[in-house]
This record gives C-alpha cells, sequence and structure tokens, in this order.
C-alpha cells in the first residue's frame, strides 16, 4: 500500500513537471501549428506558419494552460497587416489540456480586439485550418 502510493506522487510529480516542455506541434516535422514552450510562463506560438509568430504569456492550472497574447516575434507580409497594438494582453487566445505526456488539446479563439470589441483571426490559424475546427492536437516533439 504505502509502495503505490509513492508510485503515485513520483507519477504526479514528474507529469507535472513535463506538462508542456519543450516543443508541440501538430506537425512535428514541418512545425506545423508549433507551440515552443521556453519557460514555465512563456511560449512562442507559431499562429501560422512563415506569417504570424507570437510570443504569449501562459496561466497553468494543473495539466490546464491559458494562452495569453504578449506580442509579435515575427510576421509575414499577412501578419503586418493586423492591428497588432489593439490586440488585448488580458483577454484569453487560446487554451489547452494536455492528456498525456505525449497529446494536448488546443483550442484556438483568436486575438481580441479591443478597438472592434470582438475576436479576430478565430478561423485562420493553423491551428484551426489544419482541423477544421476551432481544437487541434499537439504532440509532443521529443528530441533525439
Amino acid at each position: 500500500m504505502y509502495g503505490n502510493r509513492k508510485k503515485l506522487v513520483f507519477a504526479l510529480i514528474t507529469f507535472s513537471q513535463s506538462v508542456n516542455a519543450g516543443n508541440w506541434a501538430i506537425d512535428c516535422t514541418t512545425g506545423l501549428g508549433k507551440v515552443d514552450f521556453i519557460a514555465h510562463d512563456k511560449a512562442t506560438m507559431v499562429v501560422n506558419s512563415n506569417q504570424i509568430v507570437i510570443s504569449s504569456t501562459i496561466d497553468r492550472s494543473d495539466s490546464r494552460l491559458t494562452f495569453f497574447y504578449a506580442e509579435p516575434e515575427d510576421l509575414g507580409r499577412g501578419g503586418m497587416m493586423l492591428p497588432w497594438s489593439d490586440f488585448s494582453r488580458e483577454k484569453k487566445i487560446a487554451f489547452a489540456k494536455q492528456v498525456d505526456g505525449n497529446r494536448m488539446l488546443l483550442t484556438w479563439k483568436g486575438f481580441f480586439d479591443t478597438t472592434e470589441r470582438k475576436y479576430i483571426w478565430s478561423q485562420d490559424s493553423d491551428y484551426v485550418l489544419y482541423a477544421n475546427k476551432q481544437e487541434a492536437w499537439l504532440t509532443n516533439c521529443v528530441e533525439d
């Protein structure tokens, strides 16, 4: 009984430490929909390949994550057309739940435009375009 409890505690600690560490993506080979966790509370998100790469801040609660827009990191021609200074840093852009060490379900909301008072780019991210819905499965891209 005591041994099983130690194993459970070890498993929970291991799981919570590994939650979202490293790179995750819809497709690890191409980098489609990549989320790179660079710190416990920060991630780089490839919203659209070759167009929109942003930094985000993260609120964590167990295996659940809430992403908030921080700033653009790399923009292509299409990404430069968006009103970045109007986007809220308080409204969530996405949330995710890690189901195990290798899979995470990410739900994309979009960027909240404070001037228009609505979410935009909610249907145009790679996360949505790939699956044709707001949710996308990300895989842990383990590096050998």
